[in-house]
């Protein structure tokens, strides 16, 4: 990391895995396995989380090689990435559905 723009992004990578890890851990919570889940699971799924968004960072100019036919490596990569925004959105959604509906 030369740059400080290269940290900044780096960072964010982490950041955002971070709060991805969150995410996954208020899904797997939240649905009456424990309600009472402690630090340890938190930390743990936050860590992992931003260790991901790292791992992200240093994959960032590698191509996503899947094999569909009729399909140049282009597409490909469009596609998953439209599959991963509409999980993400749905996702989101559920989160800020249960919230509405927590806060009455």
């Amino acid at each position: 990391m030369k740059d400080w723009s290269d940290r900044i992004i780096a960072a964010f990578h982490v950041i955002f895995g971070a709060f991805i890890g969150i995410g996954v851990y208020m899904f797997l919570f939240s649905f009456g396995m424990s309600k009472k889940a402690g630090w340890i699971p938190f930390l743990l799924f936050t860590c992992a989380g931003g260790v991901v968004g790292w791992i992200n960072y240093g994959q960032r100019h590698r191509q996503i090689d899947i094999s569909v036919d009729g399909l140049d490596e282009a597409d490909h990569m469009l596609l998953v990435r439209r599959i991963g925004v509409v999980v993400f959105c749905v996702a989101g959604l559920y989160f800020l559905w249960d919230f509405a509906m927590g806060a009455k």
